[in-house]
């Protein structure tokens, strides 16, 4: 098996489930572990970025429509 040692990564986007049963968007960083050059699995990290992801929704929805009425502004127009 060929060992990558200077392999690059790229960050996933997942959903998840958290303890309290809530639907969560999570970034995931995974990198491969190796043993006697044989790949052995994954080892990474989920940062959960739904709160991040929430907002930037609500300021597209904000930047097309009124924030009183709810009606498209002059940019959907």
């Amino acid at each position: 098996m060929h060992q990558e040692k200077n392999s690059s990564s790229a960050p996933l986007r997942c959903q998840f489930m958290s303890a309290q049963g809530e639907r969560r968007i999570g970034h995931l960083m995974a990198k491969t572990t190796w043993h006697n050059g044989r790949r052995a699995g994954f080892r990474g990290m989920v940062s959960d970025i739904s709160q991040e992801m929430e907002a930037k929704a609500r300021i597209q929805f904000l930047s097309r429509h009124d924030a009183i009425t709810g009606l498209s502004n002059r940019i959907q127009l």
